[in-house]
């Protein structure tokens, strides 16, 4: 194979290979190699490798049959290989899901196919965009942030991305395909490109890196910078030209250069450049304001003036070495602004690297995530705690219950559910209205949480509903018996002191039922439906008094 376009298929982030109707694999890139872990040598033919890639046999054939047919129709039909979505076996075990493509490198040669297999099993930002296209090998090729084209021994066009095509003044590849120079945009300089098609394939030599005018669909001139190397047979004849370039109109202007780029690294977002040492080179005005560091104060520090204290030194451990083995690192993390204020923010940092793999710098960009994070904290009080009085409702009553059982299993202290509701609520909000029984509510939650120890549980059900959970009253039933009551005892004076709402005095009571629990024996659910039936046996004896349950 050329080295030109072992180089160019190499450089591609994605797994090709090139193989023959022999299942000879002539040629595997290196993103083959990292990312099924297989060496050329493991797998010389495909005979060798499809029992490695699918080991169950069934799967194997299904795979087979489709790629076969698929093969079949593109040969019989000249329309592009139809993209196959599977699952294969890397070197380590690991199975991945790939969509796998293929399409003849040239017109003839002779079963030689350009194999990609796109690994779709972790999908980042730039997969939405691969997604959306017609086909995986099409899509791959979009990817190249150059225009790129291919030619059979005519001129012809074989094939070429989207953005060559917008260029010859087509929606399309398809609309290229088939064409010559002459009959797309840049017609008056066909001559030209033909006599340089001409030279790669007679000297069989690669013509890089060479500048050349090109006129758009809108009349403009751009100047290009093309690449153009020969496609071979296996005879090694040339039977085609194989072509990218690059718009480099804008880069004969270095001061427009320089504008674009520090436009684009003012964004919003928080940015920072340092060298390989970590030491800052350069800030954006949205760090500034982010961090209140003026870039004067932060060039020629070391990122750790924004430490929080609030990661141990593992967690930059392993931030650094993911970083320098993977070149890129992102995750929330808490820093500190230079008032002091501890925030939450998402990082992004890239590793630089130079030609020879070495890093040379870091860049990172910050995105303050207080609002989101606040607004995540709000959605986890509003599933654990009452909105109106801020006590836990019942999903949170039921997790410290069932600790508190566990607890008492534990330690052989008895523990109390009592469970209350005001006297006469109904007539409040039917007579004075909502609003003054969610005062009174309110008043009543508080009053109850200040009648009980620091560590008991005080939870509202709903309506005028209370539960409170008493724990470690003592090991002996009749002690715990005599706390639990004189706890009650007290609730209740509390909750029959007037209230004052709205300006006016109200007289107020409840009613409660207690049950003492002893281990992890009794159900959340019993527990409760005890108290309750106990409630309402205070209510039946006048109200504003409490019923014990000796049941269970």
């Amino acid at each position: 194979m050329d080295p030109c376009i072992r180089n160019l298929i190499d450089a591609i982030p994605v797994p090709m290979a090139l193989n023959d109707d022999a299942q000879n694999i002539i040629f595997l890139n290196q993103a083959f190699v990292q990312t099924f872990g297989y060496q050329p040598e493991d797998i010389p033919t495909l005979a060798e490798w499809w029992p490695k890639a699918y080991p169950d046999p069934a799967y194997r054939q299904s795979v087979a049959d489709a790629w076969q047919n698929r093969l079949e129709q593109a040969r019989a039909s000249g329309a592009p290989f139809e993209p196959l979505e599977v699952k294969i076996h890397s070197k380590n075990g690991q199975v991945k899901t790939i969509v796998a493509g293929a399409a003849p490198v040239g017109a003839s040669l002779q079963g030689i196919h350009l194999v990609t297999l796109y690994d779709i099993s972790e999908r980042v930002t730039a997969m939405n965009e691969l997604a959306e296209a017609r086909n995986v090998l099409q899509s791959i090729i979009e990817t190249i942030p150059m225009r790129v084209f291919w030619k059979d021994s005519e001129s012809r066009y074989l094939g070429c991305n989207v953005a060559f095509a917008a260029d010859a003044g087509k929606s399309g590849a398809a609309e290229v395909v088939g064409q010559v120079d002459s009959q797309l945009a840049w017609h008056d300089q066909a001559d030209l490109y033909r006599a340089d098609d001409r030279q790669v394939m007679a000297t069989g030599a690669p013509k890089l890196g060479y500048e050349e005018p090109q006129t758009t669909p809108s009349g403009e001139l751009i100047w290009l910078r093309t690449s153009k190397v020969p496609l071979r047979n296996l005879e090694h004849e040339p039977i085609g030209v194989l072509g990218v370039y690059e718009d480099i109109t804008a880069m004969k202007s270095a001061e427009l250069e320089m504008r674009i780029a520090a436009v684009a690294f003012e964004s919003q977002q928080g940015m920072l450049i340092t060298d390989a040492d970590g030491r800052i080179l350069r800030v954006n005005r949205a760090f500034t304001r982010l961090t209140g560091y003026l870039a004067e104060e932060a060039i020629g520090q070391l990122p750790n003036i924004l430490k929080s204290g609030r990661h141990k030194i593992e967690f930059y451990q392993e931030m650094w070495a993911e970083l320098v083995k993977e070149g890129h690192w992102q995750g929330e993390i808490w820093n500190r602004r230079k008032s002091g204020e501890i925030y939450p923010e998402w990082l992004t940092i890239s590793a630089v690297r130079n030609p020879e793999g070495k890093i040379t710098n870091f860049i990172g960009s910050y995105t303050d995530i207080t609002e989101q994070k606040a607004a995540e904290e709000e959605i986890r009080y509003l599933a654990f705690y009452d909105p109106l009085t801020s006590l836990p409702n019942r999903r949170l009553l039921t997790d410290r219950l069932r600790h508190a059982l566990i607890a008492s299993s534990r330690n052989g202290f008895y523990g109390a559910v009592m469970f209350l509701d005001l006297d006469n609520f109904k007539q409040v909000n039917d007579s004075l209205g909502h609003d003054v029984g969610d005062e009174l509510l309110i008043e009543a939650a508080r009053r109850l949480q200040a009648a009980v120890r620091e560590g008991d549980t005080v939870a509202r059900l709903g309506g005028d509903e209370f539960v409170v959970v008493l724990e470690d009253l003592h090991v002996e039933r009749l002690v715990a018996l005599g706390k639990a009551s004189t706890v009650g005892d007290k609730i209740l004076e509390a909750l029959r002191q007037p209230y004052s709402l709205q300006g006016e005095k109200y007289a107020g009571s409840a009613s409660m039922g207690i049950v003492l629990f002893l281990g992890a024996e009794d159900s959340f659910e019993s527990l409760l439906r005890r108290a309750d039936t106990a409630m309402y046996e205070a209510k039946k004896n006048g109200r504003d008094t409490w019923w014990m349950s000796f049941e269970g």
